[in-house]
């Protein structure tokens, strides 16, 4: 007999009639009220009607497939959350569905003991967000979300007594609060030691209702991550020339005050539309270690806890050894050797992918693109090195660069890399 007490709508999408078939009565045995599809194009018909608590989506399938359909899902129901269903060993589908705002994975065959916690988690998650409408600290009323991850989410604001945009990082209740606490005011910190143009700027910090915030300007633009998926290939020499030179120059700014942001990749460098140009700017210094000068301050991260994101992570992060700019360096050698070759330098699970960077050796990026400067091809191999002494600091890569687009000929970056640190007084409108 069907569990009568859970009350949970789901949507599942899968092609395969019998797994869906056998999937439907699993749910529907364990009291869900189930709604099933053959493909996306047939859930955004059944959705236009009806809203489930949960969606549960195959990837590969006819007409709209499920990485499409997360897609279209952020603009229509953003606030459900989807669990995407892979088949084994498809860890590439899993991470680009994750960074399309998946919110978990399961891989096939989809078992019950594994299928129902994952679940429960996603609903955990979502029952502890801020929701649109909210008002946030007595000034901030939440609009929209713009991203979110497992620890909390992004939205948009407008700050009420200043009728000024903005977007707010607030993380999810049931955290620990302390540590929640702590890696806010870490990021906020960390801004605010940058005053740096390619470095977001912070307007506040705060609790509400024992959820941590931080406030921040908001920016109009994508991040390269979503770039790069709408190019499906290589962006070409010569953005990751104007792109690398602006990303160099706030890790030089970032080093000299004893920065390291840790977690240097595509979905962290925003591409942001401002007054006719394009511009980078760095986010999420959430992870950043910052060089305390006494002694007592307290260690935000466990002895032995990896850091950072196992597609761009440094080897001495990934063997949970001390850290200092050169790991910055290595993923940042990862992200140009993406842009230029439209390739990671390594594939697979994430243990894989962390083994690979900690004893492999990259195929060079002119292995992949013939068309690529010599000293690029250079630059981006010495940023690989495993050993950290090894890589050049991040004014070496920046000279570097500028040198390569010099002798390419090529336009010097768009903005100013060695601009005065903006104050905190300077109107800069845009989002994180």
């Amino acid at each position: 007999m069907a569990n009568t007490k859970n009350q949970t709508r789901a949507m599942l999408v899968e092609d395969e009639e019998n797994a869906r078939s056998a999937l439907v009565a699993l749910l529907e045995d364990e009291g869900f009220a189930v709604r099933a599809a053959a493909d996306g194009a047939e859930a955004l018909l059944i959705l236009k009607a009806w809203h489930p608590d949960v969606i549960l989506t195959d990837i590969k399938m006819p007409r709209v497939d499920g990485l499409e359909l997360l897609t279209l899902l952020e603009t229509q129901l953003a606030a459900v959350p989807v669990i995407v269903m892979t088949a084994y060993g498809s860890i590439d589908d899993a991470v680009d569905a994750m960074r399309r705002g998946a919110a978990d994975y399961i891989t096939k065959p989809i078992a019950l003991d594994r299928l129902l916690p994952a679940i429960q988690r996603v609903l955990t998650r979502a029952a502890a967000q801020a929701a649109t409408g909210d008002l946030i600290g007595g000034r901030y009323r939440l609009e929209g979300k713009l991203g979110e991850g497992a620890m909390g989410a992004v939205y948009r604001t407008t700050q009420l007594e200043l009728r000024r945009p903005a977007a707010i990082k607030m993380l999810n209740r049931g955290h620990d609060l302390p540590k929640a606490r702590a890696r806010l005011l870490r990021e906020a910190k960390a801004c605010a030691a940058l005053h740096h143009p390619h470095a977001v700027q912070i307007y506040d910090v705060g609790e509400d209702d024992g959820r941590p915030y931080i406030v921040m300007e908001l920016l109009d633009g994508e991040d390269l991550w979503s770039r790069m998926s709408a190019r499906e290939g290589p962006l070409g020499v010569a953005a990751a020339l104007s792109i690398g030179q602006q990303i160099a120059s706030v890790l030089i700014a970032a080093h000299r005050v004893g920065l390291v942001h840790r977690d240097i990749k595509p979905e962290n460098i925003f591409l942001e539309r401002f007054g006719g140009a394009e511009r980078v700017r760095i986010l999420d210094f959430g992870a950043a270690l910052i060089a305390e000068p006494s002694a007592h301050a307290p260690r935000l991260t466990q002895e032995g806890a990896v850091i950072g994101t196992p597609l761009y992570i440094a080897p001495e992060q990934a063997l949970c050894r001390d850290v200092g700019p050169p790991a910055d360096i290595y993923a940042f050698g990862c992200v140009l050797y993406e842009i230029v070759t439209g390739a990671l330098p390594f594939a697979g699970s994430n243990i894989e992918v962390m083994a690979a960077h900690i004893q492999a050796a990259p195929s060079r990026p002119s292995e992949r693109r013939v068309a690529l400067p010599h000293a690029l091809d250079r630059l981006i191999m010495e940023m690989l090195a495993k050993a950290p002494e090894l890589r050049p600091t991040a004014a070496d890569v920046e000279s570097q660069l500028a040198a390569i687009a010099a002798g390419e000929g090529l336009a010097p970056a768009p903005w100013d890399l060695h601009a005065a640190p903006r104050h905190a007084a300077a109107r800069v409108e845009g989002p994180t």
